[in-house]
């Protein structure tokens, strides 16, 4: 008999189905090739200034690695997935619609945030759930078919 704690085959099935969607789809934007050129010619930016956001983008994730992958252990994979793309959208938004630097430099630091937060939990939540589904033979094939798909999409866009 099944306890409630336990997820069903149907619940992991349909994670496993959504789950690629998320995966590929966080990573591409249609600013990709042009971000550089945006910060620089439309804000304004040196191109020092685009390596300080980058600098200051890298700090902060390492920085945040360890208290958002605590987070994920007391709130979940999923919640904490959910958490990084709420936060990924309105960093874009933040991004396009900053009226100055400060509040690109805030964008950043919400990318990484964002990105902090689905750093292990992506990955967790994938072998969870085909564990769940009777399926963690294939993790390693998923992982590393998601990611070319990942890297795929990027191209494209870029």
């Amino acid at each position: 008999m099944q306890t409630p704690e336990q997820p069903r085959d149907a619940d992991m099935e349909q994670t496993l189905r959504i789950l690629p969607w998320w995966w590929v789809l966080r990573w591409v934007w249609l600013g990709e090739g042009v971000w550089v050129i945006y910060l620089t010619d439309d804000r304004g930016l040196t191109l020092g200034e685009v390596f300080l956001f980058q600098a200051v983008y890298s700090g902060f994730m390492v920085v945040s690695e360890v208290p958002t992958g605590m987070f994920a252990d007391h709130y979940g994979r999923r919640a904490t997935m959910i958490a990084g793309s709420a936060i990924g959208v309105l960093a874009f938004f933040a991004f396009g619609l900053a009226p100055g630097i400060l509040v690109l430099l805030v964008s950043y630091t919400m990318f990484a945030l964002s990105d902090a937060l689905f750093s292990g939990a992506d990955s967790a939540m994938l072998f969870d759930s085909l564990k769940a589904a009777k399926r963690d033979g294939e993790f390693t094939r998923w992982h590393g078919r998601l990611n070319a798909l990942t890297a795929g999409a990027i191209g494209l866009f870029t």
